[in-house]
């Protein structure tokens, strides 16, 4: 029940509007189903044959009753379809009994029912009797019928007020917000404000009815006024066919940030119109990043930087550069003797195939190489990789021999003809390069300590820079992480090839990128697209490299 007194209030709605509560009563209609035994005396004229009724030109039951013997709320079938008869009202009697037995008693009520209907019609021919042309007897038949009652419920509507919109030159809408704004399917009126008269007006009411919990309103109850914008396309629709579009054009034509705001647009737009109840989740995810963000604040170690990396070799996947032959040579123009070394390779490249080569480096060649990274001075990372390609470049044409001489004989494009190179500097077996000695107890960080103990035997020690120069890489087979993208540069540049080597003083690692048409890992200076490719283990291709090292941000162009 509705309070009287809440009748002539006002009320406001979370949104600002404004209604009054009217009670009213709505009448439910119910259908009661009623199964009986109908049971009538009769008068008829005419009689030929009692077991057929057509022989009947005309009878009348002048007094009958039926006997209720089922009654539900769910319709059931009526059998024997073909039987049913309806009973002109001009056949009954004025008044038909309905009774109900309750032991020896019977019960009888007044009732009407809807669509009465008669079948299985019998005549009970024991009960027949003749005279002359009339017959008198007894008429029997299921009855099948329901009833109406109504369901009274006492219920309320929310009338809401309506603005009503001032329509003269002196009148305009006010810059200032009264609060009081109409909405209604997606629709919505503010106050408005006449300048002439200093004061705002206000519209009839507008009756919404409000269905009970569980059920819904129809739209179509809802009066609207008259001075709705649109009667067909609501805001919410719009709104929504709208950002779809944003959204469908920025995916045809590629447009990220339109897209983003197109997203951002369908999501705003679905949650505000359709998904009101859905904010409550936002509330919950809300509070569940916060606290997460809360966790993670109290248990950040702010004063960790991030772990060097330290390459995992495969011990098996070494493949030392057999020393073939030294020959010595005696320079005529000199009393000094030279020595060549010559070195045979053998490799597999990624996808199993088998290289083989030969090359050959004189003695000379390697202490001037030697000698000149010893006379540099450490003015950057970057100036002693560029003067140590740049020296070295010219002293290492047997290696180019090698190398064109597998291109022409296998007839290798561009890619393959890369991968051939840098599989050969990744079959060489990883050594640590250090300025000093090999004992790890020297080295107070962790990282030099970590190679060393994961690498016993394989320590180059005395090397200035921490680094080999190609000609000191490929004659003893020494090399680390920045002697191997010295090497594979080099090669590659002087074959042609658009090559970049890498730095991150984060990770204290160096890789080599290549620009050519792989796919995975790159790297992009703006006028280059460089895939990225580690060489300290055969197991990474081009375009892979290992996990704890892929944040681009620590990474660095030394050489291109």
């Amino acid at each position: 029940m509705i309070d009287d007194n809440s009748k002539e209030k006002v009320f406001y709605e979370s949104d600002g509007r404004m209604y009054k509560r009217e009670s009213f009563t709505k009448r439910i209609p119910r259908k009661t189903f009623i199964t009986g035994r109908f049971r009538g005396k009769f008068h008829a004229d005419i009689v030929k044959n009692l077991k057929n009724n057509a022989d009947f030109f005309h009878f009348k039951i002048y007094s009958a009753e039926v006997e209720i013997l089922k009654k539900s709320k769910e319709e059931e079938k009526v059998t024997n379809a073909e039987n049913k008869i309806k009973i002109e009202a001009s056949q009954m009697p004025e008044e038909v009994f309905f009774y109900e037995r309750k032991g020896d008693e019977k019960i009888y009520y007044d009732i009407k029912f809807e669509e009465r209907v008669f079948h299985n019609f019998k005549f009970i021919s024991k009960l027949q009797q003749n005279e002359g042309e009339e017959a008198f007897g007894t008429i029997e038949a299921d009855f099948y019928g329901y009833l109406v009652d109504f369901l009274e419920e006492e219920r309320y509507r929310k009338i809401y007020k309506k603005i009503n919109l001032v329509k003269c030159e002196d009148c305009i809408p006010t810059d200032e917000k009264t609060g009081n704004v109409e909405r209604q399917k997606g629709r919505f009126r503010e106050e408005y404000f006449c300048k002439e008269k200093d004061k705002t007006y206000w519209g009839e009411w507008i009756e919404i009815p409000v269905s009970p919990p569980g059920t819904e309103t129809s739209a179509d109850t809802i009066k609207r006024p008259k001075e709705w914008i649109s009667e067909n396309v609501s805001p919410c629709l719009r709104d929504l066919f709208l950002s779809a579009l944003v959204v469908l054009l920025s995916l045809i034509f590629g447009f990220t940030p339109t897209f983003i705001i197109g997203v951002i647009w369908l999501l705003y737009v679905v949650y505000k119109c359709y998904l009101h109840w859905f904010k409550y989740l936002f509330y919950f995810l809300g509070l569940l990043f916060l606290f997460g963000l809360i966790y993670s604040i109290l248990n950040t170690d702010w004063g960790k930087k991030q772990d060097p990396y330290i390459p995992h070799i495969k011990k098996e996947a070494a493949n030392r550069p057999k020393l073939v032959k030294v020959i010595n040579l005696i320079n005529p123009d000199s009393s000094s003797e030279d020595v060549l070394i010559v070195r045979e390779m053998t490799w597999s490249g990624y996808n199993g195939e088998r290289y083989q080569g030969k090359f050959i480096i004189s003695k000379s060649d390697l202490d001037a190489s030697r000698n000149f990274k010893n006379s540099l001075r450490p003015i950057s990372y970057e100036s002693i990789l560029y003067s140590i390609e740049k020296h070295d470049t010219n002293r290492i044409k047997d290696i180019y021999h090698m190398f064109e001489s597998i291109r022409e004989s296998r007839n290798l494009n561009d890619k393959l003809f890369a991968e051939m190179v840098v599989s050969f500097v990744q079959s060489m077996p990883y050594y640590v390069v250090l300025e000093e000695s090999c004992n790890p107890e020297q080295y107070p960080g962790q990282m030099i300590k970590s190679l060393i103990q994961q690498n016993p035997g394989r320590c180059a020690p005395n090397n200035k820079f921490g680094i080999t120069t190609p000609l000191e890489f490929l004659a003893t087979g020494q090399g680390d992480c920045d002697s191997r993208t010295l090497l594979s540069h080099t090669i590659l540049k002087h074959f042609g090839f658009d090559t970049a080597i890498l730095s991150s003083d984060i990770y204290q690692h160096s890789i080599l990128g290549v620009n050519l048409p792989y796919k995975g890992q790159v790297y992009e200076d703006g006028s280059s697209r460089y895939a990225l490719w580690e060489t300290t283990d055969k197991g990474f291709k081009p375009g892979v490299i290992p996990s704890e090292v892929r944040n681009l941000n620590y990474w660095r162009i030394s050489i291109k």
